[in-house]
């Protein structure tokens, strides 16, 4: 029996790291200067201007559309350190912020899968039409 003896590969001495602009000058690819991103382009006035806008009071029915629910409980929360609780009943008049009934108007909808076939008879899942479950609509006085 024969033992083999272990012999220590000693691992190659690490290349000293280039400096970066050695690096860039090395760099196969074209390099393209990124910006930060800006987040938000509204001055102070147009952002006043815009809560405002979604603080006013608008009176309305709230409607359950598809659903077989009387009541709906959800959070609003559009600006920080603004989060509300809200529970609307269908067919009750209610006073809220423009802001939640264009929420409740636009944003509240199920959007049905519709299943296709390809020409070989296998199925395929497509987005359908987007079917809006409440409405808030609003009573002009």
């Amino acid at each position: 029996m024969t033992t083999k003896s272990k012999e220590s590969k000693s691992l190659p001495e690490p290349k000293p790291v280039p400096e970066m602009s050695e690096a860039i000058d090395d760099c196969p690819f074209e390099v393209v200067e990124t910006r930060k991103a800006t987040f938000s382009t509204q001055t102070k006035e147009e952002l006043q201007r815009q809560k405002e806008r979604d603080y006013k009071k608008v009176t309305g029915v709230f409607k359950v559309l598809q659903d077989k629910i009387q009541s709906f409980s959800f959070y609003f929360k559009k600006y920080k350190n603004d989060l509300r609780f809200y529970t609307l009943t269908n067919g009750k008049k209610y006073t809220l912020d423009l802001m939640v009934a264009e929420h409740l108007r636009d944003n509240c909808f199920r959007q049905n899968d519709i299943t296709k076939f390809t020409l070989e008879g296998k199925p395929y899942r497509v987005k359908g039409p987007k079917v809006p479950r409440f409405s808030f609509d609003i009573a002009f006085e």
